[in-house]
């Protein structure tokens, strides 16, 4: 589905590719990059005509897609493949290809607020500063970060690479999510030393779930 109504399906698509990366120690900014091509023998997208579709596509036009997975009753399950921005485009007069890449790529602003705090700022709270201040309205963050206080101002530095920063400093990795937002989620599984329960059956051992000797098959 792409800008004010185009709609591709595999009548159309000569092919796809999807690509998404994400280090999970946020060496790097996640990215994510969606190429396809289409039949253009309609000439819907010829480059020399001044109608054509071509015409009127302009960078950063939002495009969604998804991909279909066929069940066992032979209905087709469509699954949110993810919500891309529009960043190049060509065509001839046998196919048109497109390019778009995710939301981080095109957030580029700098962020110029960077403050002491004499009382320190939890990360969640600056997380949601930068957030708000890159016009980012759709995000997610980890809880975790409310209790991970800081003094530091920030430095002058894009919103983009600030919230990486945040993401570094709490252990957590930054992602895109299939719906077009931003989360940032601790990536550390906390230290277990005990848990309890409300009731269990008679075959589950709850202790065992922390035992790092007991096998799966050993609790319910």
């Amino acid at each position: 589905l792409f800008g004010v109504g185009l709609t591709f399906t595999n009548d159309q698509l000569i092919s796809t590719s999807w690509k998404s990366t994400c280090d999970h120690i946020m060496g790097s900014l996640p990215s994510k990059s969606f190429q396809f091509t289409i039949s253009n023998l309609n000439k819907r997208f010829a480059a020399d005509d001044p109608h054509s579709f071509v015409a009127f596509l302009q960078e950063q036009q939002e495009l969604e897609f998804q991909y279909g997975r066929k069940l066992a009753d032979g209905t087709m399950y469509m699954i949110p493949g993810g919500k891309m921005y529009l960043k190049s485009w060509s065509s001839d007069d046998n196919q048109a290809k497109f390019s778009a890449v995710g939301l981080l790529d095109y957030i580029s602003g700098t962020y110029y607020k960077g403050q002491y705090y004499p009382n320190g700022i939890s990360l969640y709270d600056l997380a949601v500063e930068i957030f708000q201040d890159a016009g980012i309205e759709k995000y997610c963050i980890d809880n975790y970060l409310k209790s991970l206080i800081t003094h530091n101002p920030l430095p002058v530095e894009k919103h983009r690479n600030l919230l990486q920063l945040i993401a570094n400093a709490s252990r957590s990795i930054m992602r895109e999510t299939r719906d077009g937002g931003v989360e940032i989620l601790s990536s550390f599984e906390p230290e277990l030393t005990s848990i309890t329960s409300n009731g269990q059956t008679s075959y589950s051992v709850v202790e065992h779930i922390v035992n790092d000797d007991i096998s799966a098959s050993e609790y319910g």
